[in-house]
Order: C-alpha cells, then structure tokens, then sequence
C-alpha cells in the first residue's frame, strides 16, 4: 500500500468525517488544497461530464481529461 492510501485509509478510519470536494483538473485540485482540504476525489464519469461540458463554453485550463488523475497527483502537495 502507498503512503499516499495509507493517509487516506487513516483519514477514513478516524474518528472525523472526511470532506472530499470533487476535482476534475489539477487547477482545481491545487484549489481545494489552499482551501485547507486535505484530500479530493474524482471519478472518470465526472472528469469526462465536466470535460465535454467544458469544451462547450472553453473555460478549461487543461482540455484533455485524460491523465488528469495523474496530474492531479503529480501538482498538489498531499
């Protein structure tokens, strides 16, 4: 298990509720993260959603989802 999962099971498993904003790009997951929050989710239905819906008005930064997870990863400090 990666460090990375076992903050995250820690987190799940204390004694706190865990506030998770959903995230579609790494602008946004570096966003959340001086926000103060310390974990964000994304699931490949809603980067997807949010990249086609995007790509109608052309407001994101990134416009191709694909990797975006792993960008997510590589620019935030979690």
């Amino acid at each position: 298990m990666s460090d990375t999962a076992r903050r995250l099971r820690a987190m799940l498993n204390g004694p706190e509720m865990v506030v998770a904003p959903f995230v579609f790009d790494a602008f946004q997951a570096r966003l959340a993260q001086a926000a103060g929050f310390q974990t964000v989710y994304m699931t490949g239905f809603g980067t997807a959603t949010m990249d086609a819906v995007c790509a109608e008005v052309d407001t994101r930064l990134e416009p191709a989802w694909q990797g975006a997870a792993r960008r997510v990863l590589e620019r935030s400090e979690w």
